[in-house]
């Protein structure tokens, strides 16, 4: 009775193993039944269950392959771009035959027009003109007569033409593919037989007016190139001026009075019109001045800080000169501020330091800290006139 029970069970499992094992069974009834068939490729859930092989992968592609690959696709883009420059090329030079298809029409309807003008001037002209041609080489003379006219005519048609945009500022419409150039076309003839009739005047004008532009051009190239000659003369003879002036302060820091003079009046020679050095002087002079050698000897103090003075006003008057462009603001507020020191060293009347520091202030707020701590105006300091300086507003 048992293996009577479990028959059915073995049937069934044996024929779903047939079935899977042998996925054509399942296509022939599938056919046989007229049902769609079945798919022909186990998937991977029953290929486990019977475990079948997995499909191979495909073979990776070698080295070779890919670089033939690469190679395919770089050829592909750079044909496309040959073709597209290609195009360009034949687009461009289709286009500039065209344009030169309508300039030398324009050219052939001057010169004709100018040619008419020419032949109606040597029909008109009271006293008759011999228009002689001297052949090279052979010293024979030919008279032209109306020839001669309008040969004329059409040179300076063709001159007007050629140049009137560059010296009049008289400009032609291009020429379009469309019928609409007619009344531009009856412009180019009227301008080419009133050119043809004027004829010589007109091309003793001609020159006259190019000889003019010229000698005008000539002359501003000229003024360029001096105002470029004068630039690189200023920047070299900054750099120089820069290398006497940082030789100069390394003379001052190490008390090498004579060696810094020296340096300063080498600057003041390249570029007089430098303040710098006049400044960098007046340094030298104060610094020598304040010098511990120089203590017991207050006359010599005073001689010292004069120099010092006469330097600054020196610098202040070479920051006034319009050539010059350092003369800014805060460049003038320190001079003014170091003359003011220097007066106030040396024992000039309180006004005039006063008024130098005043200037001085006007031009820059931030000196009233500086001069409040400032141990040169330490003899005026407690006046009333001094606090009403510090206590005056900034220039606006």
């Amino acid at each position: 009775m048992r293996t009577t029970r479990h028959v059915p069970a073995l049937v069934l499992s044996a024929i779903a193993t047939v079935f899977l094992l042998s996925p054509s069974l399942l296509t022939a009834a599938g056919k046989a039944t007229g049902s769609p068939a079945a798919p022909t490729e186990p998937s991977s859930a029953t290929r486990q269950q019977v475990n079948l092989p997995a499909p191979p992968s495909p073979a990776p592609k070698t080295v070779e392959a890919q670089k033939l690959e690469e190679r395919k696709k770089f050829d592909e883009e750079e044909r496309k771009k040959f073709d597209e420059e290609k195009k360009k090329n034949l687009e461009a030079e289709k286009k500039w035959e065209s344009n030169l298809k309508k300039f030398l029409f324009v050219l052939v309807v001057v010169a004709m027009a100018a040619a008419f003008g020419g032949f109606a001037h040597g029909l008109t002209r009271r006293e008759p003109e011999e228009h002689t041609i001297l052949w090279p080489y052979h010293q024979l003379k030919k008279k032209l007569g109306i020839l001669g006219d309008i040969v004329i005519g059409i040179a300076a048609g063709l001159a007007v033409f050629l140049v009137m945009d560059a010296l009049f500022g008289v400009h032609v419409k291009p020429f379009t593919d469309d019928d609409n150039n007619i009344e531009q076309l009856l412009r180019l003839v009227a301008l080419g037989v009133i050119c043809g009739y004027l004829g010589t005047p007109l091309l003793d004008s001609l020159g006259v007016v190019i000889q003019t532009r010229l000698t005008k051009q000539k002359e501003s190239l000229e003024k360029e190139e001096a105002e470029l000659k004068s630039l690189r003369a200023r920047l070299k003879a900054y750099s120089d001026v820069t290398d006497y002036i940082s030789l100069a302060a390394a003379y001052r820091d190490w008390r090498m009075w004579t060696e810094a003079k020296d340096q300063l009046d080498f600057a003041i020679k390249v570029d007089e019109n430098n303040p710098q050095p006049w400044i960098e002087q007046s340094l030298l002079y104060a610094a020598q001045a304040e010098d511990k050698e120089n203590e017991s000897q207050p006359e010599k103090q005073r001689v010292l800080y004069a120099k010092a003075v006469e330097a600054t006003t020196t610098a202040i008057a070479k920051m006034k000169d319009p050539a010059m462009k350092d003369g800014e603001d805060k460049t003038f507020a320190r001079a003014y501020f170091d003359r003011a020191c220097y007066k106030c060293r040396m024992g000039s009347p309180k006004e005039e330091v006063l008024a130098d520091l005043k200037e001085a202030i006007k031009r820059n707020d931030m000196l009233k800290k500086m001069a409040t701590h400032d141990r040169d105006f330490s003899s005026i300091k407690d006046t009333e006139e001094f606090k009403k300086v510090l206590s005056a507003g900034a220039k606006p």
